[in-house]
Parts: structure tokens; C-alpha cells; sequence
């Protein structure tokens, strides 16, 4: 199938059906089980192509944007290549702009640009990165009312990110809205829920660290007596 399509390509340009054969074959390297190097490469490729024959009030460059910031964060993930994680923000901050509410994708575009952030976060350790994320997985949050099937997931990604602007600046206030947003979505999460496991663990993790920071706050006042 794969080769069909190439040699579809191979046609001369331009090519009325170029951008259907392009897609087409990007989605079907993208569907090959174990993706090689060379596969997402190939495909990084293809999507950039489309792009540039999709222009910006074409309906489905929205789509493409995303999945190029989504191969590119595989990559990212493969190699550690920085600039592949930079170019797939900036891809899906310009998606999220073609998506306002109410677009049905816009959750997953303000959870998939919040997720790279936190990852860039990781990387530079930029608290800027994490306050965009913050706030995009707040808004999620608000676009998740109960009884949201999913809502847990905001509820548990919001957590996770104001523990972790926690441990840099140890605002205890982020920690307490860590642990709410961790009870709440643990009882989301009944057994013999999948996530189960991880929520426990990392509201198990923020209640030990407010533990910690309260011991630490009483022994400095037991020392000034």
C-alpha cells in the first residue's frame, strides 16, 4: 500500500489529488505497528508537505498541525532533539488558535500543548512553560464539568503540574490544590480503574510532602525559641 502511494507522488506536479495521496500516506506510515526512525522521518516530511499546500483557512489544517506536533513530540521522545519539542509547541499553539471555543477538539489541543510545555518544563526548567500549562489544563478542567467521562484526567494532569511548580517555588498553596485535585480525581477512579495505581501514588507523594514542609516549618520555629 505504502509503495502505491509513493509512486502515486511520483506523479508531476502539481497534481490535483497530491494532498489526498500525501495524507494517505501519512497516515499509513503512522499506522505501521513498530514504527522505525526512517518512518517518522518520512512522515515528518509528508505532514510538512501538506502543510504547505493547505492554506491557513484550509479545513483540515487544524488537523495536520496536530499530528505534525505529535510525530514531532515522538521524535522528541526518541532522541531528545530540543528543537523538535519547540516546533511542535509553537505547531500546536497556532492549532489551538484555529480551534476557539466551543471546537469539539479544543480540549485535546489545550491538553496536548499543556503536555509538551510541562515537557519543555522538565528540559529548561523555565517556570514560564509551567504557568502556560497550568492555566491551559485549568481551562480543560472548566470544559470537563462532572459528570465528564474524563474529567479525572484534567483533574489528575492539573495536579501534577501545580505539584510540580510546588517543588520549585514552594508555594504551599499550589501543594494544597495539588492534593484536592488528586482526592477528587482518585474518587473518579474506583477500583479496579487502570489509573488507580498512579493516583494514589502521587497524592500519596503530595500529602508526603506537605508533611515534610510542615515538620520543616515547625523545627525552624522549635529553634528560634
Amino acid at each position: 500500500m505504502i509503495s502505491l502511494y509513493e509512486e502515486e507522488l511520483e506523479l508531476p506536479t502539481p497534481h490535483p489529488d497530491r494532498l489526498k495521496t500525501l495524507e494517505k500516506l501519512a497516515v499509513a506510515r503512522l499506522k505501521l505497528f513498530n514504527r522505525s526512525n526512517d518512518d517518522l522521518d518520512k512522515c515528518i516530511s509528508l505532514l510538512q508537505e501538506m502543510l504547505k499546500l493547505q492554506p491557513a483557512l484550509d479545513p483540515g489544517r487544524s488537523r495536520s498541525l496536530f499530528v505534525l506536533a505529535a510525530v514531532l513530540c515522538e521524535r522528541f521522545g526518541r532522541f531528545g532533539y530540543c528543537e523538535d519539542l519547540d516546533q511542535a509547541i509553537s505547531l500546536h499553539r497556532e492549532v489551538l488558535l484555529l480551534r476557539p471555543a466551543p471546537h469539539s477538539s479544543r480540549i485535546d489541543s489545550l491538553d496536548n500543548l499543556a503536555k509538551s510545555l510541562h515537557k519543555r518544563f522538565r528540559q529548561s526548567g523555565h517556570l514560564e512553560d509551567l504557568d502556560k500549562a497550568i492555566s491551559l489544563y485549568q481551562e480543560a478542567l472548566e470544559l470537563r464539568p462532572a459528570p465528564h467521562p474524563v474529567r479525572s484526567d484534567s483533574l489528575y494532569h492539573l495536579a501534577r503540574t501545580l505539584h510540580a511548580r510546588f517543588d520549585q517555588s514552594g508555594q504551599r498553596k499550589d501543594l494544597d490544590n495539588a492534593i484536592s485535585l488528586y482526592e477528587e480525581a482518585l474518587e473518579l477512579r474506583p477500583a479496579p480503574h487502570p489509573d488507580r495505581p498512579k493516583s494514589l501514588e502521587h497524592l500519596a507523594r503530595a500529602l508526603h510532602a506537605r508533611f515534610n514542609q510542615s515538620a520543616l516549618g515547625k523545627l525552624n520555629i522549635n529553634l528560634l525559641k
